[in-house]
């Protein structure tokens, strides 16, 4: 909840998470005197989003479109996330074109998975998305060309139940 730089940052969408947030609050308040508080409603994108995400690849594996789940995530955001950044933001697509538009799709498909100098998501693309891209992203996996012809079913997962 705290970290140590004193931000205070936490999901809470349970009665026992409000209590935990109130006592950690309420400390923080007795021991400082001075808070700056902002409260956004709504769900937070990674968590739900990445969940999601992380089966749609596990899915893809269980399909047989690819050896391991890092693979699955790799094509995807190379494929599906990379070209929304590039169409959606002008200094993706200008430090894409300097840095990885000529590089060899080997290389690029790399460069997606785990680098420890880019940190354990490879290059930052789907971390980048707002709400909207992200959404986009899904239905772009959910209907892309490769995994429809090979008959891959996200329905379970994509449903509201």
């Amino acid at each position: 909840m705290t970290t140590k730089t004193g931000v205070l940052k936490d999901t809470i969408n349970s009665v026992k998470s409000l209590a935990l947030f109130i006592a950690e609050f309420n400390r923080l308040f007795r021991e400082h005197k001075y808070l700056v508080v902002s409260v956004r409603v709504g769900r937070d994108r990674s968590l739900d989003q990445n969940k999601l995400w992380a089966g749609m690849y596990k899915r893809l594996v269980q399909y047989g479109m690819f050896e391991s789940e890092p693979d699955a995530k790799k094509y995807c955001k190379l494929h599906i996330g990379v070209p929304i950044l590039i169409r959606d933001c002008e200094k993706f697509l200008a430090g894409w074109n300097r840095f990885f538009r000529d590089e060899s799709y080997e290389v690029k498909l790399h460069l997606m998975g785990n680098k420890s100098f880019m940190g354990p998501n490879g290059f930052p693309v789907t971390s980048l998305f707002s709400r909207k891209q992200g959404c986009e992203y899904t239905k772009s996996i959910a209907d892309h060309a490769y995994f429809v012809d090979n008959k891959v079913s996200f329905e379970d997962l994509l449903s509201d139940d």
